[in-house]
């Protein structure tokens, strides 16, 4: 059930395993606050999935958004999950996702989760890190993520 997957990864015993095979000794998940900390994403209809795109950053350290797979049952051979970067596009083969935490920096890397085709699945989980998860005082920034987050999520924190 989906209350002991998040027990697993919001807890101590996860973020060091990731900051040990990263070497990213500072990474720290962003705030409980943060809409944007842990999300379910279930595409499941034909047409699902979001384009290309760069993430905004509210926080003074680096950010690192996490994609956790949990089912992956598409008809490709090649995840949904997608990354650019300088002009060269990386994919994964799906074969290996399931389990497998894909950490990339969304604010520098263009990503993607290409569109779900009939009778496919999905289900991830997105984390989003920081390396100092101190909020930015800018108030650009946060008000362009609380915009975000209320087109995404019907949630305006930021």
């Amino acid at each position: 059930p989906l209350n002991k997957l998040i027990a697993h990864i919001d807890c101590k015993n996860f973020i060091e395993q990731v900051r040990s095979r990263t070497g990213i000794f500072d990474l720290q998940f962003v705030p409980e606050s943060d809409t944007n900390r842990i999300s379910l994403l279930y595409y499941n209809n034909e047409g699902d999935g979001i384009d290309w795109h760069i993430d905004g950053s509210i926080y003074l350290g680096d950010r690192w958004a996490g994609i956790l797979t949990i089912i992956e049952d598409i008809k490709e051979p090649d995840s949904k999950l997608e990354l650019k970067s300088d002009g060269r596009k990386k994919t994964f083969p799906q074969s290996e996702m399931v389990n497998t935490l894909i950490l990339f920096q969304g604010d520098q890397v263009q990503h993607r989760a290409r569109p779900m085709l009939m009778d496919e699945q999905r289900i991830v989980v997105s984390l989003l890190f920081s390396t100092n998860p101190t909020r930015t005082r800018n108030p650009i920034l946060r008000l362009y993520q609380a915009w975000v987050n209320y087109i995404f999520y019907g949630n305006p924190r930021a």
